[in-house]
């Protein structure tokens, strides 16, 4: 069974919080951003509003994006958060 890790960011004065579930290393949904600044095989950086997620691995791809989240997957290294 695939562990899942899920961080809730809000930024000072935000109402919506930007949040990422990782699960395993295999998966990665990032709910409420405002699209994506970064894209490769090896690194995906979404737009937070004041906080941008950058998710870096290998054979990283979008799976799936709407107006409300991202989903990749491939395999996830780090999470980095700026």
């Amino acid at each position: 069974m695939a562990e899942t890790n899920t961080a809730a960011l809000r930024a000072q004065g935000e109402r919506d919080a930007r949040a990422l579930t990782v699960t395993g290393r295999r998966r990665a949904l990032v709910e409420n951003h405002c699209g994506l600044l970064e894209y490769s095989h090896e690194c995906i950086v979404v737009d937070g509003g004041r906080v941008r997620v950058c998710i870096r691995g290998t054979n990283l791809q979008l799976v799936a994006m709407d107006s409300a989240a991202v989903l990749i997957s491939g395999t996830i290294v780090c999470a980095e958060f700026a």
